[in-house]
């Protein structure tokens, strides 16, 4: 386990126990807290690679804790697993638009919590090998997200987004330059999803310039039309004076002949099943796909949506 950590907050002290000696022997580091408030503490100081949060709690109650990590981008995207109660129903605490990663309801076996820790740290694993540039999943964990959705019947919006003319950016300036250009749009999209009041998202990177943003219903549009505008104003300040001045880089075609691209734009494509039915994540990967070349043939940076209804 290479002493990963694991927080158990539960302040049943024979509980806590119980899932502490399973997890420690399993080679976990284990740590404990018996309220809400020592809960975030101890987050905050030792970081642990893993919460096992008990719904019921002193000071602050699971849901405030949780709300707390959600809201800080340091500690949003820590696995959480809820203990609850026999009789507390897992989907009405999803409805209230807190993210979970996973559930234990009481009484549970030793068992039960080291399958699910396990489960959910080698998807902590797989996370942490993730693109070097951003520490964001690629497309596939975005799509398996996805399918989770679909299955459950659950709306959601999701958006593709690339930018257009970076391979000549990249070409002229360098991949040093290109990289910090990857890491704006990183930022960019990140601070748009952070207006939102929801918390229940998640960011790929797809590689090179391309992303994706799985996001709750009905936000998709707000969070697109702020990445770009947002890139649009800062996007300037990566090229030279010298290229500002003339709106745009001059280099060599593929024919050799002298040539002028624009500013650097970015698309971003919004496609939802709120008013469309999909059976599978590829689905919206073709029509997202159709939505980002159909923006590209617009001059400028565009935001565009699947109208499409069924």
């Amino acid at each position: 386990m290479n002493g990963e950590k694991v927080l158990v907050v539960e302040d049943e002290q024979h509980l806590a126990e119980l899932a502490g000696i399973k997890l420690a022997n399993a080679g976990y580091r284990v740590l404990t807290a018996a309220d809400g408030a020592e809960a975030l503490a101890k987050i905050k100081n030792s970081k642990p690679d893993l919460i096992l949060l008990d719904l019921t709690l002193p000071v602050k109650d699971g849901f405030e804790v949780c709300y707390e990590l959600r809201r800080d981008v340091e500690t949003r995207d820590l696995p959480v697993i809820l203990l609850l109660s026999k009789g507390q129903d897992p989907e009405q605490v999803r409805s209230m638009g807190l993210r979970v990663d996973d559930f234990l309801v009481k009484p549970f076996t030793p068992r039960d919590v080291l399958a699910k820790v396990n489960t959910l740290m080698a998807r902590a694993r797989y996370l942490k090998e993730a693109n070097p540039l951003t520490g964001w999943p690629g497309r596939q964990l975005v799509y398996n997200q996805v399918a989770r959705l679909l299955e459950e019947k659950r709306q959601f919006d999701l958006l593709f987004i690339d930018l257009d003319d970076f391979r000549i950016y990249n070409q002229v300036y360098g991949f040093a330059k290109g990289n910090e250009v990857i890491k704006i749009v990183a930022h960019t999209i990140r601070n748009a999803v952070a207006d939102l009041a929801e918390l229940d998202y998640y960011l790929g990177h797809a590689g090179g310039d391309d992303f994706l943003v799985l996001l709750p219903p009905q936000t998709g549009e707000k969070v697109g039309r702020t990445i770009v505008e947002r890139f649009d104003a800062g996007i300037r300040e990566m090229y030279t004076p010298e290229d500002r001045e003339r709106g745009g880089i001059v280099a060599q075609n593929r024919q050799g002949i002298n040539k002028q691209w624009p500013i650097m734009t970015i698309s971003v494509a919004l496609v939802s099943n709120e008013h469309r039915e999909f059976h599978d994540p590829l689905e919206l990967d073709t029509v997202g796909t159709e939505l980002l070349r159909y923006a590209k043939s617009m001059p400028g940076s565009n935001y565009v949506w699947d109208r499409r209804r069924a």
